[in-house]
């Protein structure tokens, strides 16, 4: 999750823990019919992360 592009939280690999991620920071909010809104600036970003086995 970013911020006006500056990274605000771990990386994610779903976009469910990155929405919570949203929420717990106060840059999200559901609205009265249950939708998830972002602050303006907010950008979720999420993919397949990628993690070198140690040598």
């Amino acid at each position: 999750m970013e911020l006006l592009g500056v990274p605000q939280g771990p990386y994610r690999d779903n976009i469910d823990d990155a929405q919570q991620d949203a929420l717990r920071l106060k840059l999200a909010s559901y609205d009265e019919e249950g939708r998830l809104y972002l602050d303006a600036g907010v950008e979720l970003k999420w993919g397949p992360i990628v993690a070198l086995a140690a040598a």
